[in-house]
């Protein structure tokens, strides 16, 4: 028996504070992200199981902290594209590809939503970290040489996804099943938010090492991924 949840958030619990997975009612939590981050106490329904067969039960619990909706320990292998859209490869000088770009990230690189930081190194602290804003999607079974019209049986849910540095990732305040068709994607990155003045950037599609000027991240910036129907991953950037 498949999963029979709808909007689902992994966090710790205010009751016990043991890890546990939830769903989330949207029409009251439109954007699960928002309002942890507005300090609301959110209610959910205790799903039993894994995000690939839970079950949501009657049981009210209140988030602590929120967490990645998947733990280190059921994800294998993060699988990353690269030159996914023709205006990424136009602004890097690069040829369309006639096969997908694949790329690895291990799944130790795996964060979560806010309180969790972009844990920024001091290597990385020259100017070079850069972000990308993604849609990213969880497999329910393993499988090879899939047919294109099969593919979408495999998926069990998405999320938002966020980029920084090459050992570290930042994933979903919530996943959402069935997934969005064509959703918007918003990447917003507010500028030293410990300073006296804040400017915020909406960026349009690229990452920020293209752009003239060049945009990198910063200590105390403020980095955001919106995407419709699923909500919004709040990352500050923290200089170690």
């Amino acid at each position: 028996m498949g999963p029979n949840w709808a909007h689902l958030v992994r966090f710790i619990g205010e009751e016990d504070g043991q890890t546990h997975l939830g769903e989330v009612d949207p029409n009251k939590y439109p954007d699960v992200g928002i309002a942890i981050l507005n300090g609301e106490r959110v209610a959910v329904k205790l799903i039993k199981g894994s995000i690939f067969d839970g079950r949501v039960t009657d049981t009210t619990m209140h988030i602590a902290r929120l967490l990645a909706p998947i733990g280190i320990e059921e994800v294998p292998i993060i699988r990353c594209m690269g030159l996914n859209y023709r205006d990424h490869a136009k602004e890097a000088n690069m040829p369309i590809p006639d096969v997908p770009v694949v790329f690895i990230k291990p799944r130790t690189a795996l964060n979560g939503p806010h309180p969790a930081k972009i844990n920024v190194p001091k290597i990385a602290q020259d100017g070079s970290s850069d972000y990308e804003a993604e849609l990213s999607i969880i497999l329910s079974k393993t499988g090879r040489d899939i047919p294109e019209s099969e593919a979408m049986d495999s998926r069990t849910a998405s999320g938002p996804f966020q980029k920084a540095l090459t050992d570290l990732v930042h994933w979903a305040p919530s996943l959402c099943l069935p997934p969005p068709s064509a959703p918007r994607i918003i990447c917003k990155l507010e500028l030293s938010i410990m300073a006296m003045w804040c400017k915020t950037q909406t960026l349009g599609p690229g990452i920020g090492a293209m752009r003239n000027p060049k945009i990198v991240l910063k200590h105390g910036d403020d980095m955001r991924v919106e995407i419709e129907k699923i909500g919004t991953l709040i990352n500050e950037v923290y200089y170690e």
